[in-house]
Protein backbone atom coordinates (compact mmCIF):
# COMPACT_ATOMS: atom_id res chain seq x y z
CA UNK A 1 0.00 0.00 0.00
CA UNK A 2 2.73 2.42 0.58
CA UNK A 3 4.01 2.14 -2.73
CA UNK A 4 0.82 2.96 -4.39
CA UNK A 5 0.69 5.97 -1.98
CA UNK A 6 4.34 7.14 -2.98
CA UNK A 7 3.10 6.85 -6.43
CA UNK A 8 0.25 8.81 -6.12
CA UNK A 9 2.13 11.73 -4.99
CA UNK A 10 4.47 11.46 -7.84
CA UNK A 11 1.83 11.24 -9.96
CA UNK A 12 -0.17 14.29 -8.41
CA UNK A 13 3.00 16.12 -8.67
CA UNK A 14 3.57 15.49 -12.24
CA UNK A 15 -0.31 16.40 -13.22
CA UNK A 16 0.18 19.94 -11.53
CA UNK A 17 3.14 20.20 -14.02
CA UNK A 18 1.44 19.82 -17.00
CA UNK A 19 -1.35 21.83 -15.62
CA UNK A 20 1.40 24.74 -15.45
CA UNK A 21 2.26 24.15 -18.82
CA UNK A 22 -1.33 24.11 -19.87
CA UNK A 23 -1.93 27.28 -18.32
CA UNK A 24 0.59 28.84 -19.88
CA UNK A 25 0.39 27.95 -23.31
CA UNK A 26 -3.29 29.03 -22.44
CA UNK A 27 -2.25 32.61 -21.78
CA UNK A 28 0.63 32.60 -24.58
CA UNK A 29 -2.06 35.14 -27.00
CA UNK A 30 -3.60 36.52 -23.61
CA UNK A 31 -0.43 38.61 -22.10
CA UNK A 32 1.28 41.78 -22.94
CA UNK A 33 4.77 40.04 -21.67
CA UNK A 34 7.58 39.37 -24.40
CA UNK A 35 7.81 35.25 -24.57
CA UNK A 36 10.89 34.41 -23.19
CA UNK A 37 10.07 36.74 -20.22
CA UNK A 38 6.62 34.15 -19.97
CA UNK A 39 8.83 31.15 -20.22
CA UNK A 40 11.60 32.29 -17.75
CA UNK A 41 8.78 32.78 -15.20
CA UNK A 42 7.08 29.28 -15.96
CA UNK A 43 10.58 27.78 -15.47
CA UNK A 44 10.22 29.42 -12.24
CA UNK A 45 7.26 28.08 -11.50
CA UNK A 46 7.91 24.66 -12.09
CA UNK A 47 10.83 24.64 -9.44
CA UNK A 48 9.52 23.30 -6.73
CA UNK A 49 8.09 19.91 -8.18
CA UNK A 50 11.77 19.45 -10.02
CA UNK A 51 13.31 17.50 -6.97
CA UNK A 52 10.17 15.14 -6.87
CA UNK A 53 10.75 14.61 -10.53
CA UNK A 54 14.62 14.26 -9.57
CA UNK A 55 14.22 12.06 -7.43
CA UNK A 56 11.98 9.82 -8.68
CA UNK A 57 13.84 9.26 -12.26
CA UNK A 58 16.75 8.24 -10.07
CA UNK A 59 14.45 6.04 -7.89
CA UNK A 60 15.16 7.21 -4.79
CA UNK A 61 12.86 7.14 -1.82
CA UNK A 62 12.65 10.86 -1.06
CA UNK A 63 10.85 11.61 -3.58
CA UNK A 64 7.35 11.24 -1.70
CA UNK A 65 8.85 13.59 0.56
CA UNK A 66 10.08 16.11 -2.16
CA UNK A 67 6.61 15.63 -3.57
CA UNK A 68 4.49 16.71 -0.48
CA UNK A 69 7.07 19.63 0.20
CA UNK A 70 6.83 20.68 -3.63
CA UNK A 71 3.13 20.92 -3.39
CA UNK A 72 2.75 23.44 0.03
CA UNK A 73 4.14 25.96 -3.01
CA UNK A 74 1.58 24.51 -5.70
CA UNK A 75 -1.29 24.77 -2.80
CA UNK A 76 -0.47 28.36 -1.75
CA UNK A 77 -0.35 29.30 -5.55
CA UNK A 78 -3.38 27.72 -6.37
CA UNK A 79 -5.51 29.57 -3.07
CA UNK A 80 -4.06 32.78 -4.14
CA UNK A 81 -5.07 32.08 -8.01
CA UNK A 82 -8.08 31.23 -6.90
CA UNK A 83 -8.75 34.46 -5.01
CA UNK A 84 -7.38 37.08 -7.10
CA UNK A 85 -7.95 35.63 -11.21
CA UNK A 86 -11.72 34.68 -11.81
CA UNK A 87 -10.66 33.87 -15.27
CA UNK A 88 -8.40 31.56 -13.96
CA UNK A 89 -10.67 30.01 -10.88
CA UNK A 90 -11.06 26.52 -12.05
CA UNK A 91 -7.23 25.86 -13.21
CA UNK A 92 -6.43 26.45 -9.28
CA UNK A 93 -9.11 24.48 -8.13
CA UNK A 94 -7.58 21.44 -9.91
CA UNK A 95 -4.02 22.74 -9.11
CA UNK A 96 -5.62 23.55 -5.19
CA UNK A 97 -7.03 19.41 -5.19
CA UNK A 98 -3.40 18.28 -6.86
CA UNK A 99 -1.88 19.67 -3.97
CA UNK A 100 -4.10 18.37 -1.76
CA UNK A 101 -3.92 14.83 -3.25
CA UNK A 102 0.44 14.79 -3.48
CA UNK A 103 0.50 16.32 0.50
CA UNK A 104 -1.79 13.18 1.72
CA UNK A 105 -0.18 10.50 -0.24
CA UNK A 106 3.31 11.70 0.81
CA UNK A 107 2.62 11.92 4.12
CA UNK A 108 0.27 9.09 4.61
CA UNK A 109 2.86 6.62 5.44
CA UNK A 110 4.37 9.05 8.89
CA UNK A 111 0.19 9.69 9.83
CA UNK A 112 0.02 5.80 9.60
CA UNK A 113 2.74 5.23 12.12
CA UNK A 114 1.92 8.18 14.48
CA UNK A 115 -1.59 6.91 15.20
CA UNK A 116 -0.66 3.06 14.92
CA UNK A 117 -1.59 0.89 18.27
CA UNK A 118 1.09 -0.84 19.70
CA UNK A 119 -0.26 -3.84 20.79
CA UNK A 120 2.82 -5.36 22.42
CA UNK A 121 3.29 -2.58 25.15
CA UNK A 122 1.34 -2.18 28.09
CA UNK A 123 -0.12 1.44 28.58
CA UNK A 124 0.08 2.51 33.10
Amino acid sequence: MTALFNRNAKLAVTAIMALWLLHAIWQLGLSSLPLPLRLALLSIALLPGLPCLLAWLRNRRSAAFWAGAGSLFYFSHGVMEAWAAEQWRLLAFIEIALALLAIFASSIDGVRARFAKRGTTASR
